[in-house]
């Protein structure tokens, strides 16, 4: 997707694109299309797909996530990642409960808004910053970001750069022990459209709507690893429930496999009422 014509491209980090389906099939066949060099953007590179692997429960070793220190998750979502999990093993797959040695949850996120905030004010005029300036103490952890960011400090956009580099290093090691890292993509069942100014409630906690709404699909956005969202479950008012399986870079083919063997453990998805193919 070209940036605006006649601006200056700052998003450079973490813009990226990727398909919508109902079957892991389809996700793929959309993937094959938009993947690789597109003639706009210099830093893609040309690595290809390569085939996708026909994969069988007893060949995968799958790390899993029930939640992060960020945000909890709801007791629903929690239930939908141990079924999931009960699932993978009883096909056969050698499910182990981890995540990256001496992780930092909470910079890695503050490091994955800073990036993003940064990229979007680089062109603010100084005056439209500033008035963001003194709110590096405010509770919300995405307005103290774009404090941070609305500084545009050179010095500490490089440190960002470089603690990013060290969470790419811990979950690209993390990942030679495993096929994926099965984890929740939210910490709660989708929600009703509300003002982004309102906080979130998960199990009658409020939450920062922003900072919730990323606490869990962030991390794969700052490593630049490949991740793929199932629909896994559904709370219990019906509504439904994503977990995500994140890979090593560039393995966005093997993902694909994993994907499709979860895929054909779960029960199918219900078609939305008066839905035409």
């Amino acid at each position: 997707m070209p940036d605006l014509p006649g601006q200056t491209r700052t998003v450079r980090y973490m813009g990226v694109f990727g398909p919508l389906a109902r079957s892991v099939a389809d996700l793929e066949a959309a993937l094959r299309v938009i993947a690789g060099p597109d003639g706009n953007e210099a830093e893609a590179a040309p690595v290809p797909l390569g085939p996708t692997p026909a994969l069988k429960p007893k060949d995968l070793r799958i790390a899993v996530l029930d939640s992060n220190p960020l945000v909890r998750v709801s007791a629903d979502t929690a239930a939908v990642v141990q079924a999931t999990v009960r699932l993978l093993a009883k096909a056969g797959a050698k499910m182990k409960r981890a995540e990256p040695a001496a992780l930092d949850w909470q910079q890695s996120w503050d490091d994955w808004s800073d990036l993003l905030q940064y990229e979007i004010r680089a062109l603010q005029p100084l005056a439209e910053r500033e008035r963001f300036f003194t709110r590096t103490d405010a509770a919300d952890p995405s307005v103290r970001s774009v404090a941070r960011a609305a500084r545009l400090d050179m010095a500490q956009f490089f440190a960002v750069l470089d603690r990013r580099d060290r969470v790419i290093r811990q979950c690209e090691s993390f990942l030679d022990d495993y096929d994926a890292w099965l984890m929740p993509v939210m910490p709660d069942a989708a929600f009703i459209r509300q003002k982004s100014s309102e906080p979130l409630s998960i199990d009658g906690v409020a939450h920062p709507y922003f900072f919730a709404g990323t606490s869990y699909n962030y991390l794969a956005n700052l490593t630049g690893q490949p991740s793929i969202v199932l629909p896994c479950g559904f709370s219990r008012e019906g509504l439904p429930i994503g977990l995500q399986l994140t890979g090593k870079r560039w393995g966005e083919a093997k993902l694909l496999g994993v994907a499709k063997v979860l895929e054909k453990l779960l029960p199918p998805c219900p078609v939305p009422p008066n839905y035409k193919d």
